[in-house]
């Protein structure tokens, strides 16, 4: 269900994307001053832009998600006081927390937008490793700081 979200949510973006840069494209270039806007329309808006659209929408939720492992000494309770505020420095307030997970969101909205609302770091406490996921940017930048944090420990 996650996957078809994000898919749709993504084909939106990028056919809404696709179009403004169209649509720039006809405005800005003289070169287009010649031909008429149907024509423009016919040579840009073919198949093809349509299989791309359709293709970048179903690989980026495929790869733009990870889960990271991230091996501690001891369980959760005994590491929680050094983890939290490293996570909370990259920007993630915590939303929700049972006994399995916790849910952290991003706390600048304007980077929630950017993100189409896809900004969600869920840490898994169970075991350890401890498991993360979310986009992959945020989980690799997330690892680098928590992997320096522990080392300095």
């Amino acid at each position: 269900m996650n996957f078809l979200r994000r898919f749709l949510k993504f084909l939106v973006f990028f056919g809404i994307s696709y179009i403004l840069i169209f649509v720039l494209f006809v405005y800005m270039s003289p070169a287009n001053n010649d031909v008429p806007l149907k024509e423009i329309i016919a040579m840009r808006f073919g198949l093809k832009s349509v299989v791309i659209i359709f293709v970048f929408s179903i690989i980026y939720p495929l790869l733009g998600f990870a889960k990271i492992r991230l091996y501690i000494n001891g369980n959760w309770s005994a590491n929680e006081e050094w983890i939290v505020p490293i996570i909370e420095e990259c920007g993630y307030v915590k939303e929700q927390e049972d006994d399995k997970e916790i849910m952290y969101r991003k706390k600048n909205k304007f980077m929630r937008a950017i993100n189409l609302g896809e900004d969600h770091l869920i840490l898994d406490k169970t075991d350890n490793p401890l498991e993360f996921y979310g986009m992959r940017k945020e989980v690799k930048r997330l690892k680098q700081r928590l992997d320096i944090a522990k080392e300095l420990r």
